[in-house]
Parts: C-alpha cells; structure tokens; sequence
C-alpha cells in the first residue's frame, strides 16, 4: 500500500463546481458525502385516467396520498426536485404538502405549474428552498387544470 504524501491532494482540497447540480458542496468530499444522503431516485406519486383540479394522487399500493402519504425518514429534509409527466401536453398546477396522516395538521410545501408538456422537470432553483419534516408524510395534490395518467416524482435530500 502506497502513503500519501503531503503533495497529493485529499478530497476535501480539491474544488467541486455546485452551480448546476443542487448540490451544497464545495469540494469533491463533501460532494461525496452529500450525494450519500439522498432519497433518490425520490417518492412517486400517480394516479390513471384524467385528473383534475382538486384530487389527490395515489402512492405506490394505490393509497390516496392525503390519508396515507410517504413518510419522510431522513433528517432535514430538503426538496431538491420535482418530476411531472402525464400522457398529453398539458397545463396544470400540482401541490406538494406534508401532513401527520389522515390529512391531519397538513401544511402546503410548494407548488409548480406544468405549462403545455408531457414531462417538465423543476429543481430547487425553480422553487427556491423548502425544508420539510422527518416523520411527516408527503402529499400530491392537482390543484388546477387536469392531465391525464399522471405521475409525479418528489427528491429530496438529508441526513440519514
């Protein structure tokens, strides 16, 4: 086994470029240590035929996510990313809350604007910063306009 010597950088030496990745890190070991934390590849939410303003969609096994959401089981979570698409181009809005279960104690996170597409995909620079809370559950709600076969993926980020 090789030693290191004084010449060669170490991880936490060597820059790490943040600007177009969502990342925190400035250097190549934090960067490391910060994609470890991830709840990628993120939370899917869905729900078949056409959906309009006001319904909730399923998580996986079908459950409206607004009586039982994803519960969030990292700590500090942060909302990195949120995916949407659905079958035809279309325009509609989709809400992001936590609640306690049952749609208790439930707090709206953010909300995006899908506008005339299939797919749009939105990052923490699209909707700012917005922590959530370890143990709540995640909800996805349509709140205007209507798509059709929709799913919706949420990222987010912490410590475990």
């Amino acid at each position: 086994m090789t030693k290191r010597d004084d010449f060669t950088p170490v991880a936490e030496q060597i820059p790490f470029d943040n600007s177009d990745n969502n990342f925190d890190a400035e250097d190549v070991q934090g960067a490391i240590e910060e994609f470890g934390t991830s709840a990628s590849p993120g939370f899917g939410f869905g729900r078949s035929g056409t959906v309009s303003s006001g319904a909730w969609l399923l998580r996986s096994g079908g459950v409206p996510s607004n009586k039982t959401g994803v519960t969030i089981g990292i700590s500090s979570p942060v909302l990195v990313g949120i995916d949407a698409g659905n079958e035809d181009v279309s325009t509609f809005d989709v809400a992001i809350y936590e609640h306690d279960g049952n749609n208790t104690n439930s707090t709206l996170l953010t909300t995006v604007s899908v506008t005339s597409a299939r797919t749009q995909s939105f990052t923490s620079i699209d909707f700012g910063t917005v922590t959530a809370t370890k143990g709540k559950q995640l909800a996805v709600k349509v709140t205007s306009g209507s798509a059709k076969n929709l799913g919706v993926d949420i990222t987010l980020k912490g410590t475990a």
